[in-house]
């Protein structure tokens, strides 16, 4: 079972909170099926002395096998993240897209673009001499 820290920036830890980050973790290694040797998350408000409109934001590592995997989610400008439990839901949805994203690349399916092709000016200027004669 890989391990998983917690912690707490400017404000008191709190039980609710640490439920839901275990209960969205679980749910991660269920989903996830990338194998995790740790789980980093720190849950954050910006100060206290601001009495309303305090955003949390919610940053977590994952450590991989092959790498560690930083997810952070600053908050929006929509303030939905004046409730601590939507920062850490949209964190680990968050986590979970980069997992995704990681798998598919480590097994070569996401798509590789070719490089740009040089244009063929040549073609169209030489059409555009034959219209002038």
């Amino acid at each position: 079972m890989p391990s998983l820290t917690i912690s707490y920036r400017n404000l008191d830890p709190s039980p609710a909170l640490e439920t839901e980050v275990r209960r969205r973790f679980d749910k991660l290694m269920k989903l996830g099926r990338e194998r995790l040797i740790a789980c980093h998350v720190v849950i954050s408000a910006p100060n206290r002395r601001r009495q309303q409109g305090k955003l949390y934001s919610v940053n977590l590592r994952l450590e991989l096998p092959r790498g560690s995997l930083p997810v952070n989610r600053n908050p929006p400008l929509d303030h939905a993240h004046e409730d601590a439990h939507v920062a850490i839901h949209d964190a680990f949805d968050a986590a979970l897209r980069r997992l995704a994203e990681f798998r598919r690349r480590l097994n070569g399916e996401i798509k590789t673009h070719a490089a740009k092709r040089p244009r063929l000016r040549a073609a169209r200027d030489s059409h555009a001499d034959e219209g002038e004669s």
